[in-house]
């Protein structure tokens, strides 16, 4: 998804987890907060469409978790500004690029 993010200019810091900390995942990323909505949420929508083993959800500013699974770029742009934290991840098997869940 960074490759898409860079594609059209999102700007975003990237972060390592340290080796003390216990995360599932390999990196975390902070979307800069002038970046566009239209574009976060072109690129969220088309990553997530781009494979059956992928998987988007927002948490909003009240903590309610939205998945955007079917949702169109305009619907996912409206709910982006209360945004508290986006979760994308590709349950994609290592070895099994061409199956999907």
């Amino acid at each position: 998804m960074l490759a898409d993010f860079d594609s059209v200019g999102i700007v975003y810091e990237r972060w390592v987890p340290r080796p003390w900390q216990i995360m599932d995942a390999g990196f975390w990323a902070r979307i800069d907060e002038d970046a566009s909505w239209p574009a976060v949420s072109e690129v969220l929508v088309a990553w997530l469409r781009a494979s059956g083993s992928r998987k988007i959800s927002i948490t909003q500013a009240d903590h309610k978790i939205l998945e955007i699974a079917g949702m169109s770029a305009e619907a996912v742009e409206k709910i982006l500004p209360s945004c508290r934290n986006i979760m994308a991840v590709d349950r994609r098997q290592p070895g099994r690029e061409s199956e999907t869940p």
